[in-house]
């Protein structure tokens, strides 16, 4: 998702990238959403298995409103009173592939944990 969003970011200009980058955004996206549940509940202790995950996906949720909040700041920002700016998106972009990082590497803190 990291590199989808980077290459968004850096070339948003280019057909074949923006035809291309969803792919990889959707594969990155369904990876993500699919198997984070799992490393969830194995992460977490086995008598809160249900609480963890339902906890998960509360937090998803509000996560979604605030990055729509945050993006809708970030596209209004530059623009004034007119429409979004260009430079807007790849903020959104950068901002994107920079939460895609960090959730990559708590996923792999939360699964070293549980192998340890």
């Amino acid at each position: 998702m990291a590199a989808g969003f980077t290459a968004f970011a850096a070339a948003h200009d280019v057909l074949w990238v923006v035809v291309a980058e969803p792919t990889v955004l959707a594969a990155g996206m369904g990876v993500a959403l699919g198997g984070m549940p799992t490393v969830i509940a194995e992460a977490s202790d086995p008598s809160r298995t249900g609480i963890s995950t339902a906890v998960y996906n509360n937090v998803k949720t509000v996560g979604g409103a605030v990055a729509g909040g945050m993006f809708g700041t970030l596209l209004a920002a530059p623009a004034g009173a007119g429409g979004p700016a260009e430079g807007g998106y790849p903020a959104v972009w950068l901002v994107s592939a920079a939460f895609a990082l960090l959730a990559a590497v708590l996923a792999l803190a939360a699964r070293g944990r549980a192998a340890a």
